[in-house]
């Protein structure tokens, strides 16, 4: 466990993607924090996918190590916090691998989606088996917490098939994508209703 890392964050042609793990998916993305003595990678999981922008610098709290291909990366685990903090002068952020900032704009239609919600208890982390979608409240069925349904952590999932011109694709939905999506809309009520995001969506 790593206690803190002060470090400047690069995006090199990060994108976040869906692993699965113990029968869930989870969203991760991968980036470069430079912390005035080299370069580190730092796996973002989950609910910190879009937790930090490129070129900002921040203290990373409570990570995790990993050995990868003979190389130690950083992982965020569920005790790790992220916190903004007064920009770094860091030497040896540039020239190496370039930041990719190209967007690959898709003209296409919906025509079928299918989407999911998994929650995590914000205290605990419990995963909740037994949610009841547009309920106000739920008791955690970990801590036994009595919460707002909407302090419950969100994480999205599911597919669409999505038809151009060309053809017709099936692709997966992620979390970040959906939640990034809905906040831009002003609908971040929405959390909890899947049923509502795929009429809004589709």
């Amino acid at each position: 466990m790593v206690g803190k890392v002060h470090g400047k964050v690069r995006m090199t042609r990060s994108v976040s993607k869906v692993v699965t793990a113990n029968n869930s998916a989870y969203d991760l993305k991968e980036v470069r924090i430079f912390d005035g003595m080299g370069k580190i990678k730092l796996t973002l999981w989950d609910r910190f996918v879009n937790a930090v922008d490129g070129g900002m610098s921040y203290a990373f709290k409570n990570l995790s190590t990993r050995k990868i291909d003979g190389c130690i990366c950083l992982c965020t685990g569920t005790s790790s916090v992220i916190e903004a903090i007064a920009d770094l002068e860091v030497a040896g952020q540039e020239g190496g691998e370039e930041e990719d900032g190209s967007t690959t704009l898709l003209s296409a239609t919906i025509k079928g989606i299918e989407v999911t919600i998994q929650r995590r208890c914000s205290s605990c982390h419990h995963k909740q088996k037994n949610f009841e979608e547009k309920s106000t409240m739920h008791r955690c069925e970990g801590c036994r917490l009595k919460q707002t349904s909407l302090s419950f952590s969100t994480i999205f999932g599911g597919k669409a098939a999505v038809s151009s011109e060309q053809s017709v694709e099936n692709v997966v939905l992620t979390s970040s994508a959906l939640s990034t999506y809905l906040r831009a809309s002003c609908l971040a009520s929405m959390f909890n209703d899947s049923e509502s995001i795929e009429e809004i969506v589709n």
